[in-house]
Order: structure tokens, then C-alpha cells, then sequence
């Protein structure tokens, strides 16, 4: 195709891929402007006003497809930039979509493996087990007999990724412009969006992440993560084995058995942040299988690293805020800030803060204590005081409260704090010995 007939194609492509995101933004954005309004109006509580307003956001992301939806769930990691009542709704979004057809499951497994899948597979199910915007995943027996989970990249799903972020990057640039927003810092918050989602549509990087908790996690009995089908595993596919158990979400524990899988849950997390220090960041329960005794994390594109230098002040604040110590807290938390902030001295609003919120959860019994929630309630707090920490932190808080909360649907008496207490303190205790 001549160069000046493919410059009109992408500039096509451009102009119609801009008018649908302003018809739909200008349409529902509009009414969603309106409904703000009406509440404010109408004088109706904060919460429901923000409830609103993250629905209202939840329903344009899904409609403009595989980027928004995923800023949606990369937003919805991020309580020290947005209100916890709008994360809520964000996080509901489904990144779920038609599968696409098996025509290019074919053309893209030959492309890129070399061979037809008919010689690749005993069978391959032409009907994919998981379909959403980035890849789907196809159950395979291999032509050795084992079972294999064949995920396969969408068709364009590059191209259009980069047409929408080249299309948000300039109205990021105006947003910064805003007051209001200029905190949130559009521009790095696209920025950095970007490189996740780039870093999640080439599954060389998932396979090398599969190998790292592999290797994180090897000779232990409890969590595992699926093995590797080395030799088909591309850019565009990844082929590894097939979990044959249930989804987290989905079990039906007596009391024991719901307890040791929330331990050992729990403990994968605590030692993936504060040992490893690679955080499976997309760590919900549906991403957790259940396969004999062994809980296995699936779905490894999405990671969070937690550098040694970022591991002090996060176990610092852990145990201060353990040992209801405020000033302990307060100075790690600003040892968490990013750039210059971090050297800051605590000031006396933000100390009193702080020892307003221990002193609330002092009177708490433990057992019913969620250490996430304390957590995301600092953010909380981090945020009215317009002090921005690192993105590691606000990921692991995430990962921590979805941990925490799916331990205690499966063991509801379990005290989840006695084993963060136990854990802690067993850090400290060693590192000061070291």
C-alpha cells in the first residue's frame, strides 16, 4: 500500500475513533454532568453524589471498549488518588467482551508458532473458556497428552490501544490544566497506565512473570502458579498448563479448610510484598484457583515490584501503626510520598490525624480488624492532606484488602491481624537481629 494511501488509512482511523469517544463522552458524560448536578441540588449525601459519579464513569469505559475499561480497573487501584466510594463502582467494571473468532485463534497460533494448531494439539476447543479485551483462552490437549491453557492475543487489540492512548494524551495535557485535577497529574497517571497496559500485550512479559513467582515459591506446598509450555510461548501466545479446580470465589469451605486457604492466601501476599518483593497485582478471586491443597495464582500479566528501599518504610509503617506508635506512623508514611516530599517533617494537622484514626481503631478488638481498610483509610487521609505517595503502595493496599476480605468469607473468625501481628513482628524481630 503506498505511503500516502496508509497515511490516510490511519488518519480515517484517527477521525473515527475520535468521534466515537466524543459522542459517547459528550452523550453520557453530559448526563452524567446533569445527575451530579441534580444531586447537588437536591442536597443529597457526599456518598451517594460520589456513588454517581463512579457509576457514571464504570458505564463510559465500558462502552469505549478494551483501553477504558482497563483504565477503569487501573484507576480503581489507585484510593490515594480517587474517593473509595468512586473506586467502588470502578471496580465492578467487567473486563469481559464477545470472544473473537476462532479463525484468528488459527491464523495467529500458525503465525506465531509455526505450525497449524491441528499439528500443534491433539484437540483444541475452538470456544474460548475466558474471553476478554486484551486476550481469551482456549483449552488444548497437546499432542503429549497434556492439558493446556492456550491464551491468545485479541486481533488489532495493539493498534487500537495505541490509537486511544495517542487520542487521551493531548485532553490529559488540558486536564492538568484544571485546578481541580492538577494533583491527579493526568499525564503521569496516562503515562504510567500505558506501560502496564503495553507491558500486558506482549506475553513474553506474563511468561517471565510466571517464572518469577515459579521461582519465588518453589518447594512450596501451598501456592503455585501454572507451569509453562515453554516452547509456545510468544509475543502473542502463551501456553502453559491447564488448572483443573475451582475459582476462589466459587469454593465451599468448611471451617477449617476455608481458614487454612485464607492463611495461606494471606501469607503468599505478606511474603510476596515484604520478601519477594513482586506483587501479584491483579489478585482477585477470580485469579486464585483452588487445585487440591495448593492455591494457584493465575492470569500473571498485572504486577506490582516493591523495591528493598520501599520495603523499610512499608514494614515500618506496619509495625508503628501496630504499636500505635503516630509519629512512627506519620514518618513512614511521608518516607512514602513521591519525590521531595518524602524528606518532609510530619506537621502537627496530619500527626493529629493520625492519631485520631489509631485511636479509633485502638478500641476495635483486633480479630474484626482489617488491616486494608486501616490502610486505605490513611490513604484516605494522605489524600485530604494533598500528599501523594508511591503507586507500589496504593497497589499492595489494594491487593492486601481484596486478600484480606475474600479470607474472611471463607473463615470469618479467623483473625486475620493476629497473623499480620505474627508475621510483622517475626520481620522486624529478624531484620534487627540481622
Amino acid at each position: 500500500m503506498p505511503y500516502n494511501v496508509m497515511t490516510m488509512v490511519r488518519l480515517t482511523r484517527a477521525a473515527l475513533r475520535a468521534a466515537e469517544i466524543a459522542l459517547i463522552l459528550g452523550t453520557l458524560g453530559l448526563a452524567l454532568a446533569l445527575r451530579w448536578l441534580w444531586l447537588g441540588v437536591t442536597r443529597a449525601p457526599a456518598t451517594d453524589r460520589r456513588a454517581a459519579l463512579g457509576r457514571g464513569l464504570a458505564g463510559i469505559c465500558s462502552l469505549l471498549g478494551a483501553t477504558f475499561v482497563k483504565i477503569a480497573q487501573y484507576l480503581s487501584t489507585r484510593p490515594d488518588l480517587i474517593h473509595p466510594d468512586v473506586i467502588s463502582a470502578l471496580d465492578r467494571v467487567q473486563d469481559r467482551v464477545d470472544p473473537f473468532p476462532y479463525a484468528d485463534v488459527w491464523s495467529t497460533l500458525s503465525r506465531e508458532l509455526g505450525q497449524t494448531p491441528e499439528d500443534l494439539f491433539r484437540q483444541i476447543d475452538p470456544y474460548p473458556v475466558a474471553s476478554a479485551s486484551v486476550a481469551q483462552v482456549h483449552r488444548g490437549v497437546l499432542q503429549d497428552g497434556r492439558v493446556a491453557a492456550v491464551k491468545v492475543l485479541r486481533p488489532g487489540v495493539e493498534q487500537q490501544v495505541a490509537l486511544d492512548l495517542a487520542l487521551m494524551r493531548p485532553a490529559a495535557r488540558l486536564l492538568g490544566w484544571i485546578p481541580a485535577l492538577r494533583m491527579l497529574n493526568p499525564v503521569e497517571v496516562l503515562e504510567r497506565f500505558g506501560d502496564a497496559l503495553s507491558a500486558q500485550l506482549d506475553l513474553r512479559i506474563e511468561a517471565e512473570n510466571n517464572r518469577r513467582f515459579a521461582a519465588n515459591f518453589d518447594g512450596d506446598a501451598t501456592i503455585g502458579v501454572p507451569r509453562l509450555m515453554e516452547r509456545k510461548c510468544t509475543r502473542r501466545v502463551l501456553c502453559m498448563e491447564f488448572i483443573e479446580g475451582q475459582k476462589l470465589r466459587d469454593i465451599q469451605a468448611d471451617e477449617d479448610e476455608g481458614a487454612r486457604l485464607a492463611r495461606a492466601g494471606f501469607s503468599a501476599l505478606l511474603r510476596m510484598v515484604f520478601a519477594h518483593g513482586f506483587v501479584h497485582a491483579d489478585l482477585h478471586p477470580g485469579n486464585m484457583m483452588v487445585q487440591g491443597d495448593r492455591l494457584v495464582m493465575v492470569d500473571l500479566g498485572l504486577v506490582c515490584q516493591v523495591e528493598p528501599a520501599q520495603q523499610a518504610p512499608m514494614l515500618g509503617l506496619m509495625s508503628a501503626w501496630l504499636a500505635g506508635d503516630v509519629d512512627g506512623v506519620c514518618r513512614a508514611a511521608l518516607a512514602l510520598l513521591e519525590g521531595d516530599a518524602r524528606d518532609a517533617t510530619p506537621g502537627e494537622a496530619l500527626r493529629q490525624d493520625v492519631a485520631q484514626m489509631l485511636q479509633r481503631y485502638d478500641s476495635v478488638r483486633l480479630a474484626t480488624t482489617s488491616l486494608g481498610a486501616v490502610l486505605l483509610e490513611l490513604l484516605g487521609l494522605m489524600r485530604r492532606h494533598q500528599l501523594k505517595v508511591q503507586p507500589a503502595l496504593t497497589m499492595v493496599i489494594v491487593a492486601m484488602g481484596i486478600v484480606e476480605g475474600v479470607g474472611r468469607q471463607l473463615a470469618p473468625g479467623l483473625d486475620l491481624m493476629g497473623e499480620a501481628r505474627a508475621f510483622f513482628s517475626g520481620t522486624v524481630g529478624g531484620a534487627s537481629a540481622a
